[in-house]
């Protein structure tokens, strides 16, 4: 099981003292939800033994808002096609996406694996609707917000935002698609807290939840 732990070797009354600092000051960057964050290393697991480390090395600001990419590495090809079956390469690409735009306002983006852009409105109450994103055929996912849950997210009073999806077509007609069984939940002070798998979305119905972060330089521990 993974938790919240400080990685820096600190005595123990200065860990208490920057522990209790950061727990109070967490409602200064909890009031607006964020999908990322620029100084956090967050790690996932898909529940199969499949873990993703989200660790940011790539910050490009553009004003007030901001693009993150996650840091490069080593990529089974038989993932990631069309590279050369067998090898393995470099890539920024994986179930987080390539990039995710961080925007100063209600809406949000993540750019696919396959280049397709999903808007997410981190501002946003229960019962709001939205279009998700738009393929070349002409259907669409239709987001929704279900929920906005109090909870506790690593020892932390925090509210889960809970949204849906829904594959419509071209006239909004409701589809069948596994997308439907997929959603996203971001927490108000963590960010991504559940999402599908964004590499080939929406074609690959697996979920990644958060089950570690650190706000230091260093990685987050299992115990």
């Amino acid at each position: 099981m993974f938790k919240l732990i400080p990685v820096v070797h600190l005595p123990m009354k200065k860990l208490l003292f920057l522990y209790c600092l950061f727990a109070c000051t967490l409602p200064s960057f909890g009031q607006g939800y964020q999908l990322m964050y620029s100084n956090r290393i967050a790690l996932y697991t898909d529940g199969q033994g499949n873990l993703s480390v989200y660790k940011p090395d790539f910050v490009l600001a553009l004003g007030s808002d901001t693009v993150l990419k996650n840091y490069s590495h080593l990529d089974d090809s038989t993932l990631n096609p069309p590279v050369m079956n067998g090898y393995y390469c470099a890539t920024r690409i994986d179930c987080f996406g390539s990039q995710i735009y961080v925007k100063n306002g209600p809406v949000s983006y993540i750019l696919t694996g396959r280049s397709d852009s999903l808007a997410l409105q981190t501002i946003s109450q229960t019962g709001d609707q939205w279009i998700l994103a738009t393929f070349s055929n002409g259907n669409h996912i239709r987001a929704e917000v279900v929920a906005n849950t109090p909870d506790t997210v690593f020892g932390f009073a925090d509210t889960l935002k809970y949204i849906s999806l829904q594959m419509e077509d071209s006239l909004n007609n409701q589809l069948s698609h596994p997308v439907n069984s997929l959603y996203f939940e971001i927490s108000e002070q963590f960010g991504l807290y559940s999402f599908p798998n964004l590499r080939n979305f929406p074609d690959i119905n697996r979920m990644y939840d958060l089950v570690g972060i650190d706000s230091s330089a260093g990685w987050p521990q299992s115990t």
